[in-house]
C-alpha cells in the first residue's frame, strides 16, 4: 500500500499483511516487521496505525561482522551506498576490528566507477554509433495493410568485401555488414 517507506535495515519494499485477526507490516526482504495489530477497528485504520509505527521507526538492527563481511567482499557501487549508511549508522560493535572494513569500503565508494569503461572500449561504441546513425537516415516509414513499418533502404555491400575470407560464423557478416555502413556516404540518398 501507499504512503510505507522502505525498510530502515536493509531498504526493502515494506508491505501490509492483514489476516482475519491481526494485521503487520513487514520488509519483503529481511522480514523485519512491526508489532502485530488487531483487526478491530476496520482496515483502514489498522493500516494507519501500522504506518505511523512503520515510518517512524528509528531502531536499526544491530550490524553484525557478517553483513559487514558480505558487503566488503561484493564489488562496491553507488546504488550499494544507502545500505553501507545504513550499517555504519547501526554498528554498535567493535570499532577496532570493524572500523577499517568500514574505511576501506568508504575509500572504494571514493573511487570512480570505471568498470563500465573496461566493458565497452569507447571507440568501437562510438562507431557503432555513427553507423547506426546512418541506417537511421535510411530508414523509411511505410505502411503494409495498415501497419507501419520501417524499411531501410538497400546499399550495395560488395564495395565492403573482407580482406580475411576464410573466417566463418558470426563475425563475418557483423563485418561485412559493417564495412559496407561505413562506406555509405554520411547523407541518405
Amino acid at each position: 500500500m501507499d504512503g510505507l517507506i522502505p525498510c530502515a535495515h536493509c531498504e526493502g519494499e515494506a508491505l501490509f499483511l492483514a489476516g482475519r485477526l491481526e494485521a503487520v507490516v513487514t520488509c519483503a526482504e529481511c522480514g523485519i516487521s512491526t508489532p502485530p495489530c488487531a483487526m478491530d477497528v476496520g482496515r483502514d485504520a489498522v493500516f494507519a496505525r501500522l504506518q505511523a509505527i512503520w515510518n517512524t521507526r528509528a531502531d536499526h538492527r544491530p550490524t553484525d561482522k557478517h553483513k559487514i563481511a558480505a558487503l566488503a567482499r561484493q564489488e562496491l557501487t553507488t546504488s550499494d551506498l544507502p545500505y553501507f549508511l545504513n550499517l555504519l549508522a547501526a554498528n554498535n560493535g567493535d570499532w577496532a576490528t570493524q572500523g577499517p572494513i568500514f574505511a576501506a569500503m568508504a575509500a572504494r565508494f571514493a573511487q570512480p566507477e570505471t568498470r563500465l569503461q573496461t566493458l565497452l572500449p569507447v571507440a568501437p561504441v562510438l562507431e557503432d554509433a555513427g553507423r547506426y546513425r546512418k541506417l537511421v537516415r535510411r530508414a523509411r516509414l511505410i505502411r503494409i495493410d495498415g501497419k507501419p513499418w520501417i524499411r531501410i533502404d538497400p546499399f550495395e555491400a560488395t564495395v565492403a568485401e573482407l580482406i580475411d575470407e576464410d573466417r566463418e560464423g558470426f563475425g563475418l557478416i557483423e563485418d561485412l555488414v559493417a564495412n559496407a555502413v561505413d562506406q555509405l556516404p554520411a547523407a541518405a540518398p
